[in-house]
């Protein structure tokens, strides 16, 4: 994936530009959602594509593309170094970028459970049992819990010679029940509204301790 980086950063250069980097990023997401002890909903989704800026005189230009190949990638940083030399013609204050060391390393989220490697049948009977709980406290009407995860894989390269890779790996997900009155609608949920995302693996999961879910927030 450096490739298609450095090929769009030669790009920008080839088309004039004085500086460019571009960043490849692919990503897959999951997503189970339950209503009532009903897996009502499973997304999975993977994408990825190359975006690149250049620098001309003060001003950047940006591009993108889906399409990662070496002349998509080379053709975007054309494309990033066009942007930059129309805004030029409007052109802003004097611009000096900082000198920083040259940076060849990688970082990745630590994380003892890779989320992904868990079976969507273990994912999905969590879910069910914890709205089968939630269910079980008498006025509950309507019992949510749902579980996302992202892996996100991106290489850095820019014309000073930077090559820096990241892999971050994002956990969480969150619970309701929903109480009908005869004159009012009460909600709480757990870990937090809306849920709670930490970057870590399924131990963040784990970690919830969803064995007592409906007492979090009484």
């Amino acid at each position: 994936m450096f490739d298609y980086a450095q090929a769009a950063v030669e790009g920008a250069l080839s088309a004039g530009a004085t500086y460019a980097d571009a960043r490849v990023v692919v990503r897959r997401s999951q997503r189970l959602s339950c209503l009532n002890q009903v897996i009502e909903g499973l997304n999975q989704d993977e994408d990825g594509g190359v975006g690149v800026r250049a620098l001309i005189g003060s001003s950047w230009g940006f591009f993108a593309t889906q399409d990662l190949s070496d002349a998509s990638a080379r053709n975007a940083g054309q494309r990033a170094a066009d942007i930059a030399r129309a805004s030029a013609l409007v052109a802003g204050p004097p611009l000096e970028l900082a000198d920083v060391a040259v940076k060849q390393t990688h970082w990745q989220t630590p994380y003892a459970e890779d989320p992904f490697a868990v079976p969507l049948g273990e994912k999905a009977d969590l879910l069910v049992a914890l709205t089968a709980t939630i269910q079980a406290v008498d006025g509950i009407q309507l019992a949510r819990a749902n579980l996302t995860f992202w892996d996100t894989d991106k290489w850095f390269v820019s014309s000073q010679n930077h090559r820096i890779s990241q892999h971050i790996v994002e956990s969480g997900g969150g619970m309701s029940a929903t109480a009908l009155g005869e004159n009012e609608t009460q909600v709480r949920s757990y870990p937090q509204s809306f849920g709670q995302f930490e970057t870590g693996g399924y131990e963040v999961i784990r970690r919830f301790r969803h064995a007592g879910p409906c007492d979090a927030h009484r």
